[in-house]
């Protein structure tokens, strides 16, 4: 019998524990190493160097060249080498260069392979889960999260535990908020945090950012900003050397200072992200495209529209170009590009584009960015020559494609403002009913806020009461 064909064991070799802890705090192999200076001989390798190189190789493995690498004793010496190798290949250097598929590929290898109470089956999990998402599948991805968790074994370290019950509510929420449940989103990523809180985890820092995401598409933009751009956070990555993460961090808090009007500080955080691009464009090239197109939606804000036009151009040939196409980088700057059409009055163009990426989106799996589409389309309907009852119809036959319900809510309110104006009174009365079915969707005051910035103030307290009367 080969290799690949026995059971694995089901336990792990007296490493570890040891190896794990100082993945779950560092989670880089050069970082484990600065702070745990014994772990690559404890490990089976001669020097640092060489234990870098094998996980090195692990962070660019494919499915096909992983089988091969797992059961080679001179490259991955030891169990717990390999546990750590099957982490890298699962994380990759580049986290968008994976699929799901590839992801489910190494899991089951690792099933087949490791012991059975490693927590890389968790981080396994995690991965498969999180690009499920990525890829538009939000439902698949909790139904293999409730599958996958109940045949998870408990790891007689305390600390791993509670890293693993941490992954777990991480990706959770993170997957919540891509199915439009962010009330669920919102308890289980905080629930990751406090689980996090004072045991020093290299992930604390992503939980931080799907809170600030989530911030950002619940319509709470400031509060995103916050954390995007915290000093403190900024230097600790600095400290780590995370350029990639740092470079994130800016171009989000260029996106939300964009939506709350402060170019001036758009514009800033953009030129500090562009000051590292040569520590990043070898391996995360699609940060350079977010680079243009923030450039370019930065531009059509303060109306040059000759430059934005040409940045959201050339942002959408570079993804489009790369050698695996970042979809979401390409439909978010061809959605940018529909509201610079919208800003120079072309509404026929507009109205093209917006059809074209509400089919085009869907095909990509960027279901995300078909919301904001569609919430895009609403817009003609209180623009100054809205379309006839006709479209009214058509659009709202879709629109309960817009996952994210913070979105949905602006939509709804939107549409609610051309029915009050054009339509019988039925049609505000059955608007009304699907607003207030989003309260089991968002928390108590991102419900109170959005209703009062898209129903209070629009139509002043006496006609709110005569709406919510009327449901």
């Amino acid at each position: 019998m080969t290799d690949s064909l026995q059971k694995p064991p089901p336990h792990g070799d007296p490493q570890q524990e040891s190896a794990w802890i100082a993945f779950s705090r560092f989670e880089w192999y050069t970082n484990i190493s600065d702070a745990f200076p014994n772990l690559s001989q404890q490990l089976g390798y001669s020097s640092d160097g060489e234990f870098h190189q094998a996980m090195k190789q692990g962070a660019g493995s494919t499915p096909s060249s992983f089988l091969e690498s797992i059961h080679n004793s001179q490259l991955l010496p030891s169990v717990s080498a390999q546990e750590l190798f099957a982490a890298y290949t699962l994380r990759r250097r580049d986290y968008q260069a994976f699929s799901a598929s590839d992801t489910r590929n190494i899991a089951k290898i690792i099933q087949n392979t490791l012991p059975r109470n490693s927590p890389v089956h968790a981080y396994a999990l995690f991965h498969q889960c999180s690009r499920l998402a990525r890829e538009g599948e939000a439902a698949s991805a909790l139904e293999a999260l409730a599958e996958g968790r109940n045949l998870l074994v408990e790891h007689p370290s305390g600390i791993l535990c509670i890293w693993q019950d941490m992954l777990l509510a991480l990706i959770h929420g993170t997957v919540a908020a891509q199915n439009g449940d962010f009330k669920t989103a919102f308890e289980q990523l905080n629930t990751s945090q406090h689980l996090a809180e004072g045991l020093g985890f290299a992930l604390t820092g992503t939980i931080e950012f799907r809170i600030a995401q989530l911030y950002r598409e619940s319509g709470q933009p400031d509060r995103a900003l916050e954390i995007w751009g915290c000093q403190k956070r900024l230097s600790d990555l600095k400290k780590n050397r995370q350029w990639a993460h740092i470079s994130t961090f800016h171009l989000n808090a260029a996106s939300c200072a964009l939506e709350g009007k402060d170019t001036a500080r758009a514009r800033e955080e953009t030129h500090k992200a562009k000051e590292i691009i040569p520590s990043i464009q070898d391996n995360y090239p699609r940060l350079i495209g977010y680079q243009y197109l923030r450039e370019g939606e930065i531009a059509t804000q303060e109306e040059n529209y000759e430059d934005g036009e040409r940045m959201l151009t050339k942002a959408i040939d570079y993804f489009s170009e790369m050698d695996v196409v970042c979809e979401e980088g390409l439909m978010e700057a061809k959605l940018a590009l529909g509201s610079y059409a919208l800003l120079q009055k072309d509404p026929a163009m507009a109205w093209a584009i917006l059809r074209s990426l509400i089919d085009e989106s869907e095909s990509r799996g960027c279901l995300h960015l078909r919301s904001r589409a569609l919430l895009l389309q609403t817009w003609f309907f209180i623009s100054d020559d809205p379309p006839a009852a006709e479209a009214y119809g058509n659009i709202l036959e879709r629109i309960h494609l817009i996952q994210n319900p913070s979105l949905l809510f602006h939509a709804l309110g939107n549409l609610l403002t051309y029915a009050i104006k054009h339509l019988d009174e039925k049609e505000p009365e059955m608007l009304m009913r699907k607003i207030e079915s989003l309260k089991t969707r968002l928390s108590d005051s991102c419900y109170e806020k959005l209703f009062e910035k898209h129903v209070l103030k629009r139509f002043g307290e006496t006609k709110t009461e005569d709406l919510e009367q009327q449901t």
